[in-house]
């Protein structure tokens, strides 16, 4: 199935805040997936497919090229699985955008992103990867670090990304200091305004699973879950987690298959 391209008519304005909420949505769940450390992440790649097989629950792995790398075989059964889609989080994990995060607990911290050419060869060397290891051909990407507005105010990166391949991003996921927890009204978009008509933005709301973790303390179970727990309401969108489609052009007809018509109440982010 095709998510077709919305008419400017749209229900988000100033292109990605959502005005006609609605009760009534769908959970999206991406794992990023980064960690150096091979035993970290084979221990989460085996809990996560008992986890999504006994729930029967599709998710999306956003995998560093370097972490590809060291865990071939772990990730194989992944590859082609009707549960679970493999994208990419760049090869190094390098920034996008820089990032000032304005931390109440650790003060102001800053993170320089990475020049164009990086990006163009992070994002590259990770793609072939996928496709010479797994036959996959990469179209999403959840940037490293994530940024406040995603990528809206940079059209040079927009086209490195096009260019590279990529059809649909992960980047809008911090507030206006730089840090969370991120609105749920802010919904998936297109890059419509910046050139890109047919390259979708999902945003990652509410807290990032770590962060949120550290602020309320990793042994409380209970605030972790009432920091999850949703105060707000989100319109209905069709997006669920996203195959790849052969894109050639840079304003295509049709844009990235999801798996399934449902309605997008927000993504999720979580490390491994």
């Amino acid at each position: 199935m095709t998510l077709a391209v919305p008419p400017a008519t749209h229900r988000v304005v100033d292109s990605h805040r959502a005005t006609a909420l609605s009760g009534s949505g769908t959970f999206l769940i991406g794992y990023d997936v980064e960690s150096r450390a091979v035993d970290v992440t084979r221990a989460f790649l085996r809990r996560v497919l008992e986890i999504h097989e006994a729930t029967g629950v599709p998710a999306t792995f956003f995998l560093c090229g370097r972490t590809i790398e060291v865990n071939r075989e772990e990730l194989r059964p992944f590859a082609g699985h009707p549960l679970f889609d493999l994208q990419q989080h760049t090869y190094n994990h390098v920034l996008l955008k820089s990032v000032c995060i304005e931390d109440p607990d650790e003060g102001v911290r800053f993170f320089k992103g990475g020049t164009l050419d990086q990006i163009r060869d992070e994002v590259r060397r990770t793609t072939e990867l996928l496709n010479a290891e797994y036959g996959i051909e990469c179209r999403g990407l959840t940037g490293p670090y994530c940024y406040y507005r995603g990528l809206v105010d940079r059209q040079d990166i927009l086209e490195v990304l096009w260019d590279e391949g990529i059809r649909f991003t992960r980047t809008w996921g911090r507030n206006e200091k730089d840090w969370q927890p991120v609105e749920l009204d802010i919904q998936p978009f297109w890059y419509a305004p910046q050139g890109f008509p047919a390259m979708l933005e999902v945003p990652i709301h509410g807290w990032q699973d770590t962060s949120l973790r550290k602020t309320v303390g990793w042994t409380n179970l209970q605030g972790f879950l009432d920091g999850t727990n949703p105060t707000w309401s989100a319109p209905p969108l069709r997006v669920w987690s996203f195959r790849s489609v052969p894109t050639t052009t840079r304003a295509p007809a049709k844009t990235p298959a999801c798996r399934s018509r449902r309605r997008s109440y927000g993504a999720r982010r979580t490390w491994a």
